[in-house]
C-alpha cells in the first residue's frame, strides 16, 4: 500500500496541470504527423531540415498517428505512464539494489513524485519523461547484472536525445564494477554505439548533416560552445544552482550522500549525474523552467539526499534524536509538494512562466492562421511549435530551428543579411514579439532587425495582436498583396 502513494501524488500533480503543453513540443509532433503522411520527418513539407532532436520520440508519435491516435493526447499518455514507471523502478533500486529502509524509500519516491521536474515534463510533450524513464531503467539492469539488456536500453537513450550517446559511460562503468569483462564489455557498447552510428549514417544520408539542425541554432559550432570558458561556467553555475527544483539546501546534502553511498551500486548512478552536468556545462542550459536537462538525474539526486540523512540516521542507532531525525525529512517532502503545487497554479494563470511552457496562446493563433492561410503560404515566427502544427503554413523559426542558412547568418552578427534573407522568403505573415521580457522597452534585435526591413520595403500592414501574458504579445503583419 505505501507504494501507491507516490504513483497516486505524481498521477494527482499530472492531472492538474495536464493542459499545459510546451511549445517546442509541437515541432516534434508536426514532424511526426509529417511522417506518419508518407512526407518524411520534416517540419516544412519538401525542405529536408532536421528540425527536432528527439528522433525515437518522433518515430513513437508517428506510430501513434497512423494508428489515429491524436499525437498529442499520445506524447502526455505515454509521458505519465513513463513518469509512473520512474517511480516504480526508482522504489525497487532503493529496496534491492541500496537496500534502503521502507521510509527513506518511501521518501525518495514520494520526493521524486512531487518534483515539479517529473511531472511537468510528463504531461509536456516532450521526450523528458521517456529518457528519464530508460535512464533509470538502464541503472536498475545494471545492479541486476542484465549487462546486454542494459547495452539496449542505452541505445534507446542514443536515439531519443543527441546527448544520450554520452551516457555509454556509466553504462561502462557499471558493467565492469559489476565483473563484465573486457570482451564482453565491447560487445555491449557497441550496442549503443551502433545504434548511435547508423543514426548518424541515416541522417547523412537524408538531412545531409551530422548533427541535428536544433544544434545550430541553440548551441552552435564547438569552438563557440567550450569557449570563452568563464561565461560558460557562469551559465552552469546558473542553471545548476538558480535553476534547480531540488531545493538549494538538499543540492549539497545530496553531494555528501552521493560521497557517502559511493560503491559498486551507486557509481553508474554518479557516473549519470556526472554526465548531465557535463552536458549542462556544455549547452549552457536551456530556456525551459523545471531543470529540464538535469530532469533525467532527479531521481538520482533524490536517492542522494535521501540516502545521506539514512545513513546519519543509522550513525545515531535507536536513540530519541534517531527519531527525531527522520522527522526532518517532512520538511523538504512537504516544501518539494508545496513547490509542485505553487508551480500548477502558476502554469494555469499562465503569467509566471514563460507563455511557452503552456502554448495555449500559440495554439489560438495557429488555430487563427489555419483560418486565413494554406500551405503554401510562408510563415515567420519566433516559436513555431503550435503555431506551425496548427496552421499548416510554411513556417520558417527566426532562430533557425526549421530553417538551415538562418543559425549561420545569426552567428555571424550580420541582422541586415538576416533580414534581407528572411523576407527574400517572401512570407506571407510575419508574427513578431513587440517585447521579450518584463521591462523592455523595445523589440528584441532580431525581431526589430526584421520589423525595421518590412517597414522598409512598405509591402506589409500590422493586421492584429495576440496576447502572450500580461507583459508581452504577438504582432501579426500581412503580406499587403493579400489584401
Amino acid at each position: 500500500m505505501p507504494s501507491c502513494i507516490p504513483l497516486a501524488l505524481f498521477l494527482a500533480l499530472a492531472l492538474a496541470c495536464y493542459t499545459c503543453t510546451v511549445d517546442d513540443a509541437f515541432i516534434s509532433f508536426r514532424c511526426a504527423r509529417n511522417l506518419a503522411q508518407g512526407n518524411g520527418p520534416v517540419f516544412n513539407v519538401g525542405e529536408r531540415v532536421e528540425a527536432f532532436s528527439n528522433p525515437l520520440w518522433v518515430l513513437i508519435l508517428a506510430l501513434a498517428s497512423l494508428a489515429r491516435i491524436d499525437i498529442v493526447t499520445a506524447a502526455k499518455v505515454v509521458g505519465i505512464l513513463c513518469g509512473g514507471i520512474t517511480i516504480v523502478l526508482l522504489m525497487r533500486l532503493c529496496r534491492r539494489a541500496l537496500a534502503l529502509s521502507p521510509v527513506a524509500t518511501l521518501a525518495a519516491t514520494v520526493y521524486l513524485a512531487t518534483n515539479i521536474s517529473l511531472v511537468y515534463y510528463a504531461i509536456s510533450g516532450l521526450e523528458t519523461s521517456l529518457y528519464t524513464m530508460t535512464l533509470v531503467l538502464m541503472i536498475y539492469l545494471l545492479t541486476e547484472k542484465r549487462h546486454l539488456p542494459a547495452g539496449a536500453v542505452c541505445a534507446a537513450l542514443a536515439l531519443t536525445r543527441p546527448e544520450g550517446i554520452l551516457y555509454v559511460v556509466p553504462l561502462a562503468i557499471g558493467c565492469r564494477l559489476y565483473g563484465c569483462g573486457w570482451r564482453r564489455l565491447i560487445v555491449i557498447l557497441l550496442i549503443p554505439l551502433g545504434a548511435y552510428g547508423l543514426l548518424t549514417v541515416s541522417r547523412l544520408l537524408y538531412f545531409g548533416t551530422l548533427l541535428p539542425n536544433s544544434y545550430a541554432a541553440k548551441i552552435g559550432m564547438l569552438p563557440a560552445s567550450i569557449g570563452p570558458p568563464v561565461p560558460r561556467l557562469q551559465a552552469f553555475q546558473h542553471y545548476t544552482w538558480n535553476v534547480a527544483t531540488v531545493q538549494k539546501p538538499l543540492l549539497p546534502i545530496a553531494f555528501i550522500g552521493m560521497i557517502m553511498l559511493a560503491g559498486r551500486t551507486t557509481a553508474p548512478m554518479i557516473g549519470s549525474v556526472a554526465v548531465a552536468a557535463f552536458f549542462v556545462w556544455y549547452s549552457g542550459g536551456d530556456w525551459m523552467s523545471f531543470w529540464r536537462f538535469y530532469a533525467p538525474v532527479v531521481p538520482f539526486l533524490s536517492v542522494f539526499w535521501v540516502g545521506g540523512l539514512e545513513h546519519i540516521r543509522l550513525s545515531l542507532g535507536h536513540s530519541y534524536r534517531a527519531r527525531v531525525f527522520w522527522a526532518v525529512l517532512l520538511l523538504p517532502l512537504l516544501l518539494n509538494g508545496a513547490r509542485a503545487v505553487k508551480s500548477v497554479e502558476a502554469l494555469e494563470k499562465g503569467e509566471e512562466f514563460n507563455p511557452a511552457m503552456h502554448s495555449r496562446a500559440h495554439v489560438r493563433i495557429g488555430t487563427y492562421l489555419a483560418s486565413v492561410c494554406s500551405p503554401a503560404d510562408v510563415l515567420v515566427a519566433n516559436e513555431i511549435g503550435a503555431i506551425g502544427y496548427y496552421s499548416g503554413c510554411t513556417t520558417i523559426d527566426m532562430l533557425g530551428l526549421s530553417d538551415r542558412r538562418v543559425p549561420s547568418l545569426l552567428r555571424g552578427g550580420n541582422l541586415n543579411a538576416y533580414a534581407d534573407y528572411i523576407l527574400g522568403r517572401t512570407p506571407s505573415f510575419i508574427l513578431l514579439n513587440d517585447k521579450q521580457r518584463p521591462g523592455d522597452q523595445t523589440r528584441h534585435p532580431v525581431h526589430a532587425a526584421i520589423y525595421d526591413k518590412m517597414m522598409a520595403t512598405g509591402m506589409y500592414r500590422q493586421d492584429r495582436e495576440f496576447p502572450l501574458c500580461s507583459f508581452k504579445k504577438i504582432i501579426l503583419f500581412v503580406k499587403r498583396e493579400n489584401d
